[in-house]
């Protein structure tokens, strides 16, 4: 034979294949003390190891928002129907949730914000952002009955630090239910 195409495929010795390889069990597989993956590690030590990490992986606190410090709505926002809540995962200060506009809302008022400390996060724009100024980060979208839109996210900067968060209606919002997928704001000013 010149070629391993010409070769015949035995019952005990038989031939790679990507199909094969995917199709493999994890016989022996067992989920490993948390500690991280090494250049050095076989396979199922490697797998074990991800896995132990997945597993030991605390789950995050989610806080809702009107619980905070500094916590104020605007008057358009229902108080029964407020569900915003952040959480700090790996250093990063997300956000989800919804909240309900009793009434029409016009865009560029201040629907909520916070001022508590360790939901804050410590991002800026600019290289040397000017102190007592607002920073719009970016737009939140937001999943609407009636019309989509988005809220501004808003940062005030004092003495060197983030003081504040604040989150503005980006256009009119319609009376109804506005929803916040999972978010990421930014890093926590104090992880």
């Amino acid at each position: 034979a010149s070629t391993t195409d010409e070769v015949a495929e035995g019952s005990t010795n038989r031939y790679f294949t990507e199909t094969r390889v995917r199709a493999t069990p994890l016989t022996g597989f067992t989920p490993s003390p948390n500690s991280p993956v090494l250049s050095t590690d076989q396979l199922l030590a490697a797998i074990g190891k991800l896995q132990a990490q997945i597993n030991n992986s605390p789950s995050p606190t989610w806080v809702n928002i009107s619980t905070l410090a500094g916590y104020t709505k605007h008057a358009s926002v229902s108080a029964t129907n407020f569900n915003v809540e952040v959480a700090k995962i790996n250093g990063m200060i997300w956000m989800r949730g919804h909240f309900t506009t009793i009434n029409v809302t016009s865009g560029g008022i201040l629907l909520f914000s916070f001022t508590a400390s360790s939901y804050l996060i410590n991002s800026f724009p600019t290289a040397n952002p000017t102190e007592g100024q607002l920073y719009v980060l970016s737009d939140i979208p937001l999943e609407a009955l009636a019309i989509p839109s988005k809220l501004n996210f808003l940062v005030f900067r004092s003495s060197g630090v983030t003081t504040s968060m604040r989150f503005v209606a980006s256009a009119t919002l319609n009376a109804g239910t506005n929803r916040i997928s999972p978010v990421c704001l930014g890093s926590a000013l104090s992880p």
